[in-house]
């Protein structure tokens, strides 16, 4: 038998029992779902956003990009790119689970769910909010996930 496999449960047949035995190594706490979900929502988020202001940059006072117009000084767009990274950063320090990810996600967050209000007219602005949304309901609610292992 291999010595890596946990050793055969207690009772054939019973799932649970092998369920406890498969769990996690000690001391590598699970990362939830969401958590994850969140993180990966963040580093697209500000993969787009970065993309765009690339985009607006490269084409110079041509670009037309539905949501920023076409008069878009290049400090929007450096702000743009701020926020690219800052959304970026959060995603990943989110998905390591890192407490001041989750500082940096929900003001983040936030900052989308405003850009998504002044975009409300269009279906892009809804979108936005659903996504911030749930970023920052996830990180609110799921605050015990940040937290060292020896405070769980």
């Amino acid at each position: 038998m291999d010595e890596g496999l946990p050793p055969p449960p207690a009772r054939s047949g019973s799932l649970e029992s092998w369920e406890r035995a498969i769990d996690a190594p000690a001391g590598l706490p699970r990362r939830p779902v969401a958590i994850t979900i969140a993180g990966v929502l963040l580093l697209v988020a500000g993969a787009f956003a970065s993309l765009a202001g690339a985009l607006i940059l490269l084409t110079g006072d041509q670009a037309t990009i539905e949501g920023v117009g076409a008069g878009a000084s290049t400090a929007a767009v450096m702000l743009t790119a701020a926020l690219a990274a800052a959304e970026i950063a959060s995603g990943l320090l989110v998905l390591r689970c890192a407490p001041i990810g989750r500082v940096v996600g929900i003001a983040v967050a936030a900052l989308g769910i405003v850009g998504g209000l002044t975009a409300i007219g269009s279906p892009q602005g809804v979108v936005t909010i659903a996504i911030f949304g749930f970023v920052m309901f996830v990180l609110v609610t799921k605050a015990d996930a940040f937290r060292p292992p020896r405070d769980r």
